[in-house]
């Protein structure tokens, strides 16, 4: 995530999202969920769209730019589709309807079939 925010010449600050990979794993949630409150804090509206979705494998990606995106231009983050969440993540989960965007970019985490993780940072399309 920081060198995805240093490539981009974003500051955590400007981040109004966060599509985590959010694919429903414990450990992976709790790391993922732990490196997100390490460098935002827990101010950050944080999405993940798998639980709606399902795990779109290598089409999850592309498809959380899009919705990144969308999300970006109507200044609207999506709710996450989760019953129960774990306190204990310290995240600002976005959950039972949308939550206006202030900042004008988004970060999307993404985590391969052989645990590569990446990270990717959009900006919001100009007007």
């Amino acid at each position: 995530m920081i060198e995805a925010l240093r490539m981009a010449g974003v500051r955590p600050d400007e981040v109004g999202v966060i599509f985590a990979n959010g694919d429903g794993r414990a450990s992976s949630d709790a790391a993922e969920a732990h490196a997100i409150e390490t460098l935002f804090g827990a101010r950050t509206p944080v999405t993940a769209t798998k639980a709606a979705l399902g795990n779109t494998l290598a089409a999850s990606a592309p498809l959380d730019t899009v919705l990144a995106l969308l999300a970006l231009q109507r200044k609207t983050a999506p709710p996450c589709c989760v019953q129960e969440v774990d306190p204990s993540l310290g995240l600002n989960l976005v959950r039972r309807a949308c939550l206006p965007i202030e900042k004008p970019c988004a970060l999307i985490n993404v985590q391969g079939q052989s645990n590569q993780c990446a990270s990717i940072v959009v900006k919001a399309p100009k007007e």
